[in-house]
């Protein structure tokens, strides 16, 4: 979302120097962006309340004012706002994570967007000051008392010509300072001037500047992907870690998660279409489809080279070409396409995207949702990256601060915490397959008492194979037992190995010591 900010001397919305860079990055990522007529967050709270957007990401609470019913703010490695309360920082888990307070309309303490009108005029916000001399708990028990409503009401009835009305709403509210009728407000001796609220002020609150004042602004067209070589020639231009070794390394740790996701988004999108197809055939009227799919495995869509092709392109098709494609697309009969599913071609996959499923969790930073730990083969990424690259920026003459290690090749491995649903229905076979493995390996683990059990008799039997010589053969010269104590201190951390027997009482004492305190490494050899 772009838009130029009331007060601002930068011009007309979308003239920002940066403005057509970051449309281009935008659509590269394959994102939908629009251009706000006013406020952003006026546009925003429209997409928000009409339901097309699931909520706003703002340091803005103005979103509210102009209808917005979700805010996430405080997006930082700890959570601001002085916020105190203690379940809250309990469940978030490790402060070093990125954290976000996510705000709704129905539970700021019951203020209407009358009464969150009426707060912002008193307390001051894009458009005009704090009236002197009043702090949040006097606008919070005037928003409370109705005023806000009952002005709101008013000025949507009759527009500007309240003048009449205002006189008198003043006049009860000045009445309701001194006296606090209705217990909501702390007596005092403020008083609302005879110029509030400032009119204009009051239009921009109460009628926002944005797609529903021309009637347009649906929900998104949802029908862009990712380029990875358009990202990568744009990243080569404008970033001076541009160049190959440096592209391809933030490429990995930044960009080629979001490629999976994108393509396992893409592919449960058409495992829901495949479905309602299924349903149609059988004579289901019900499309609708509710939570996670599991689908068998012979019926699985997967991430194949084919299916990655399709929703990571190639092609290096010019802006104006992909964007009359779009135009194009949302006027195709979207009903009509989500009944069937695409047919595809088939092609080598010799590197498949997802390999294996190695662990899960439920963890506090993703809500405690189930998650699968899963092996991402990036060689098709790779390949896409470098397309895009042209070779004309080089690296850095200075040479970089040396790394604790060096960075993973980008054709490496790469671990994801993917969430459980959509692999689920996307790669089931693969959710067997670790199902199965995780249910093997604890059937051979033995535990409790069986597991000590199992312990003691091995003993046994190393007592019984080891510590005595067989009948009518002589003893083995005794071989002096070597201890090599690591990490007790400089001095002897890397010390040679001594006989047990001619180990010093310090020695002793601090291998002691240290195996007490569990900061050394005791290793015997025999």
């Amino acid at each position: 979302m772009t838009s130029t900010k009331h007060g601002s001397k930068m011009g007309n919305s979308g003239s920002h120097p940066l403005s057509k860079a970051l449309k281009e990055m935008i659509e590269a990522f394959g994102m939908e962006f629009r251009v706000a007529l006013g406020e952003a967050e006026a546009e925003l709270a429209y997409l928000n309340s009409k339901g097309y957007i699931d909520a706003i990401l703002t340091d803005d609470c103005d979103a509210f004012v102009f209808g917005g019913r979700t805010i996430i703010k405080n997006w930082g490695a700890t959570l601001s706002d002085k916020i105190s309360d203690a379940v809250a920082q309990r469940s978030i888990g490790s402060n070093k994570r990125p954290q976000v307070t996510v705000y709704s309309a129905e539970r700021i303490h019951g203020l209407s967007r009358g009464g969150l009108i009426l707060y912002a005029l008193l307390q001051g916000g894009d458009y005009d000051e704090r009236v002197p001399g009043f702090q949040p708990a006097h606008s919070f028990g005037l928003a409370t008392c109705g005023f806000g409503d009952s002005l709101l009401r008013e000025y949507q009835v009759k527009g500007r010509h309240i003048s009449s009305f205002l006189v008198q709403w003043r006049d009860e509210m000045n009445a309701e300072l001194t006296s606090n009728s209705r217990a909501f407000i702390p007596r005092s001796k403020l008083r609302i001037p005879n110029n509030f609220p400032d009119l204009k002020t009051l239009e921009y609150y109460v009628n926002p500047l944005s797609s529903a004042t021309t009637g347009g602004g649906g929900p998104p067209l949802d029908k862009g992907e990712m380029n990875l070589p358009r990202l990568a020639r744009f990243c080569e231009e404008y970033f001076e870690w541009g160049y190959s070794q440096g592209l391809l390394r933030r490429f990995r740790d930044f960009v080629w998660p979001g490629s999976v996701m994108h393509v396992l988004r893409r592919a449960a999108l058409e495992a829901d279409a495949k479905e309602r197809e299924k349903r149609a055939r059988s004579g289901n009227e019900d499309r609708v489809i509710r939570g996670a799919l599991k689908p068998p495995r012979a019926e699985a869509i997967g991430t194949s080279a084919a299916l990655v092709k399709q929703y990571l392109p190639r092609r290096n098709k010019p802006l104006k070409e992909d964007r009359l494609a779009r135009i194009a697309g949302a006027f195709e009969n979207r009903s009509r396409a989500s009944r069937v599913s695409p047919r595809r071609e088939e092609i080598p996959d010799p590197h498949p995207l997802i390999r294996s499923i190695v662990g899960a969790r439920r963890h506090s930073c993703t809500d405690n949702l189930l998650e699968y730990h899963v092996e991402v083969c990036p060689v098709q990424l790779v390949a896409l990256t470098k397309e895009g690259i042209k070779g004309f920026r080089g690296p850095p003459r200075e040479p970089a601060k040396p790394m604790r290690r060096p960075p993973p090749a980008p054709q490496s491995i790469l671990r994801l915490w993917i969430p459980g649903s959509i692999l689920h229905q996307v790669h089931p076979g693969l959710v067997e397959d670790y199902a199965m493995e995780e249910e093997a390996r604890a059937s051979k683990e033995p535990k409790g008492r069986e597991k000590r059990k199992a312990d003691e008799t091995e003993d046994e039997e190393k007592d019984m194979s080891c510590s005595r010589p067989l009948k009518g053969t002589q003893p083995a010269p005794a071989t002096p037992r070597v201890v090599r104590v690591v990490g007790l201190s400089a001095n002897c951390a890397h010390a040679a190995p001594v006989p047990a027997a001619s180990v010093t009482a310090p020695h002793a004492q601090r291998a002691s010591l240290a195996q007490k305190e569990g900061t050394s490494q005791v290793r015997t050899r025999l």
